[in-house]
């Protein structure tokens, strides 16, 4: 398939490169990703409504910059289309037509109404991969209800065990039903593009930002249902070993994970503190678990005595697992973190804005930012010529207001 332009750096091409990607996803789990394909080499074309995917709004750093946009929508082409109108939805169903996959995060019904539902397009589009993202799945008696990630996290029962005992829950900080969901989509469309590579024909994807996060908690869940007894909130602690949670020092935070006996002993020495590996409440992993509070009250009595950065020296000399608490100014300037390459820069509206890298290392072929996040509709005109469309059809799509 052609790309729709010719890359402007030099950069070697992705392992998805040739592979397009039509992208009307909005916000967060779509976007996020069809950024993991198209950093891979992927062509993704955004299609936005007139007024532009929200997320160009959300938040704010100081100087106009948007944050959630600039963070999830590099390397992708914008192009605004009204699908409200038939012109709007004819330039969508040409553009589908071009393509390879399609993702969208419409509530359920609202793709069919466009005519871009996957029984509309697979006549005419065998091999389309076709990933459709919703709050609680395209079944059962919520399938139309609206969500985001804290009605997620409330109703898949995670918020339920959440923040400190006795308190009200917490919500995870970071939107992570809608960012999990988005890794289950771009695992399932590169299921689905080896699978037609192997002979097979397109096929639709779903997930679900609740079942998402019922497979991260899935542990807790399976647990629940065997015993009956459902989690409750544990702070910083961890129900897999002891001592496994966060300590405070003299200056700040570690987290200490010395979750079997072995470890313990080794922690132990750490504290200068060898009675208490020959104390019988906490010799063993079971008798620390009967013991967890004063456990716990023991070694906090103790880490006062020591810097964070003591702390963390003993515990790596002694083969502990640890790591100090780091704020995000720390993590920002972290020699581990600069080594990785996990910040990179982009430009959006002629400002440079650092945003994490992608996660992913391979020898080959490389991830790269190869686009800056796109201006709203920057690209429209473009893909439009490469669809066939004529200068004088653009210009009347534009007075209609079909088009930006």
């Amino acid at each position: 398939m052609n790309s729709l332009s010719e890359k402007a750096d030099s950069a070697p091409a992705g392992i998805l490169s040739g592979i397009r990607i039509v992208d009307f996803s909005r916000i967060l789990a779509g976007p996020f990703a069809t950024q993991i394909l198209g950093d891979l080499g992927a062509e993704v074309i955004k299609v936005e409504a007139p007024g532009g995917d929200d997320s160009r709004a959300y938040g704010g750093a100081g100087g106009g910059v948007r944050p959630v946009f600039a963070s999830y929508n590099r390397n992708k082409k914008s192009v605004v289309i009204d699908l409200k109108s038939d012109q709007g939805r004819e330039i969508a169903q040409r553009l589908v037509q071009s393509a390879d996959v399609l993702v969208h995060n419409y509530r359920v019904g609202v793709a069919e109404k466009l005519g871009l539902g996957y029984e509309d397009l697979k006549a005419n589009c065998p091999r389309l991969i076709y990933c459709a993202i919703t709050g609680f799945g395209s079944y059962g008696p919520l399938r139309s209800k609206a969500a985001v990630d804290l009605i997620a996290q409330a109703y898949s029962g995670l918020l339920s065990f959440t923040g400190e005992p006795g308190r009200d829950p917490v919500r995870v900080p970071v939107s992570i039903s809608d960012l999990t969901a988005g890794i289950y989509a771009a695992l399932g469309i590169l299921g689905g593009l080896l699978w037609r590579e192997r002979g097979g024909q397109g096929q639709k994807i779903e997930t679900s930002l609740l079942e998402s996060l019922l497979s991260l908690i899935s542990v807790n869940l399976t647990q629940a249902m065997l015993t009956g007894v459902p989690p409750q909130p544990m702070g910083t602690q961890n129900g897999m070993g002891q001592p496994n949670q966060v300590f405070r020092a003299q200056d700040g935070l570690v987290a200490v994970a010395a979750a079997n006996d072995r470890m313990w002993a080794r922690f132990c020495g750490v504290l200068e503190a060898d009675e208490l590996a020959e104390d019988e409440r906490f010799a063993v992993l079971a008798s620390r678990y009967a013991h967890r509070d004063e456990l716990v009250e023991e070694i906090s009595l103790r880490m006062k005595s020591l810097t964070v950065a003591e702390c963390v020296a003993r515990c790596d000399e002694a083969g502990v697992v640890c790591a100090p608490v780091l704020s995000l100014d720390q993590v920002a300037v972290d020699e581990q973190v600069r080594t990785l390459g996990a910040i990179v820069r982009v430009q959006v509206d002629g400002k440079e804005i650092p945003v994490v890298a992608s996660p992913l290392h391979l020898s080959s072929t490389a991830p790269v930012v190869s686009a800056d996040p796109p201006a709203l509709g920057e690209h429209t005109a473009q893909i439009l010529d490469l669809l066939g469309y004529d200068p004088t059809q653009v210009t009347e799509f534009r007075e209609a207001g079909v088009i930006v």
